[in-house]
């Protein structure tokens, strides 16, 4: 084993130093301002006991010699006994402070008051200050307050007892040709009043300063707590927003369907009177009546049963965009295919009119992504707005381009038009022309199809003029291949 005694000294100076000034004290969250104080107090009341034990053996020890050389037992017994006291708390930190320091601040006064009766000086002056202090600093401002007057009052008997000539006033500095004890105990007494006031000036910027620097993490994680409660508050707000929102979406529902529900049973009157009524004809006369007679009737069972089926898809359909957001499908198909399907699918839901012409201008040979069965819907639904209003069997022209970019659909007829001031407003649910209350309808057609082309980021435009016809042009971009 290797000794290095450069480290073995600083390590046995460290040591000494920690003995003298225990560690500095450790605060969490709960500790306040009086527990801070308490526990400095503590840690002062300490050091100083081990301060005074250390630095009390040799003065001890000197008036023992005196003690034992004049006979003056008493200051013997209360000298040790005393040293023996201060080593016990000194070295017990499970005593409270507070006896430990009342027993610290006694044995300061009593050590002073024997000073001041036999042999007073200027270092008996600082000694009572420091006593003030001490007391102050470990016990608080009425202990303070108390140790003061005890002070005034000994030096005022210290001092009347000179005046009398009971004792003298002594020089504090001893001269070098003194026995080499005595003067070693004076400057062994000095140092003492210096490390006291030393260390326990120390310890209080210690404890503060760890003080300090727990209330500034303090302050730095109830920041933390802050900004922590105000992002709870802002999702607290954005929650009730939500449910706000969720809310009145719910009532627009509901409102919505009780609003279908009475437009649907007002319109299901009339086809249903007259699915009634042609069939009662049918049943009662059916012999009487004429072949022409009776496919008219037919054909007007046909035509009603069809808007009711219309009417009820058209329902069910706002129903769930309302409720559901559309989901578009789309996938390849062939161009053949495509245009074979919706010329046929188109055809077969309008009713196959004659008078419904469909054009495709197909600029590619390959397959086209879509959502065939939206498009479809679409068509469809253009187309028989188209049929219900134009006048007799004029011709509905469907024409639809497929590039390599879009799909363009475009539906045109000769009917009665929309007048200028309806335009902005016919893709609103239920909302139906001025020109247009002598047909039946709910108003839905148009804003199934807008929210159809949207649901496929498309577009949809029309040009009308009053009896001039109607032109809609929707246009959904598609990809080839």
């Amino acid at each position: 084993m290797i000794l290095n005694p450069s480290n073995d000294f600083k390590r046995f100076w460290a040591n000494l130093f920690r003995f003298f000034m225990p560690d500095p004290i450790d605060l969490d969250a709960s500790d306040n301002v009086n527990s801070v104080l308490a526990q400095t107090r503590e840690r002062t009341v300490t050091s100083l006991l081990r301060l005074c034990a250390f630095f009390g053996i040799i003065p001890v020890a000197l008036g023992t010699l005196a003690s034992i050389q004049n006979r003056d037992w008493i200051s013997l017994i209360v000298g040790n006994v005393a040293l023996v006291a201060i080593f016990y708390l000194a070295l017990n930190r499970q005593i409270n402070y507070q006896i430990r320091a009342a027993v610290l601040v006694v044995i300061t006064y009593i050590y002073l008051f024997f000073w001041s009766i036999l042999s007073p000086n200027e270092l008996f002056l600082a000694g009572t200050y420091a006593f003030v202090i001490m007391a102050t600093l470990l016990l608080g401002r009425g202990p303070g307050i108390t140790a003061f007057l005890l002070s005034m009052i000994t030096i005022f008997t210290a001092n009347w007892r000179i005046t009398l000539g009971n004792t003298t006033l002594n020089s504090a500095m001893i001269p070098l040709t003194e026995p080499a004890w005595i003067v070693a105990g004076f400057y062994v007494e000095l140092a003492f009043y210096i490390v006291l006031v030393l260390f326990t000036v120390m310890i209080f910027i210690d404890d503060f300063h760890v003080a300090w620097r727990r209330e500034r993490e303090a302050a730095q994680q109830a920041q933390i707590e802050r900004d922590r409660l105000s992002d709870a508050l802002k999702r607290e707000h954005r929650l009730m927003e939500e449910v706000k929102l969720a809310y009145e979406r719910e009532a627009a529902v509901s409102q919505l369907k009780t609003r279908i529900i009475q437009t649907v049973s007002h319109e299901f009157r009339t086809p249903m009177t007259v699915i009634q009524n042609s069939t009662d004809l049918i049943l009662r006369y059916g012999n009487r009546v004429s072949a022409q007679q009776k496919e008219s009737i037919e054909k007007r069972i046909q035509d009603s049963i069809f808007y009711l089926n219309d009417l009820l898809q058209d329902v069910v359909f706002v129903d769930s965009v309302n409720t559901d957001e559309i989901n578009p499908d789309p996938r390849f198909i062939d161009g053949k295919t495509f245009i074979e399907k919706f010329k046929k699918e188109v055809h077969q839901e309008t009713g196959e009119p004659n008078h419904l012409l469909i054009k495709v201008n197909q600029h590619s040979k390959n397959r086209i992504l879509v959502d065939f069965s939206l498009i479809r819907q679409i068509a469809v639904n253009l187309v028989g707005n188209a049929l219900k209003y134009s006048p007799g069997r004029l011709d509905i022209q469907v024409t639809v381009d497929i590039n390599l970019d879009n799909l363009t659909i475009k539906v045109k007829d000769q009917g009665i038009g929309i007048l200028p001031e309806d335009q902005p407003l016919i893709f609103d649910l239920f909302y139906r022309g001025a020109n247009t209350v002598d047909r039946r309808g709910l108003g839905l057609g148009l804003f199934v199809v807008k929210r159809l082309v949207e649901a496929q980021n498309g577009t949809i435009s029309v040009d009308s003029a009053p009896n001039q016809g109607t032109t809609f042009t929707v246009t959904i971009p598609t990809r080839v291949s």
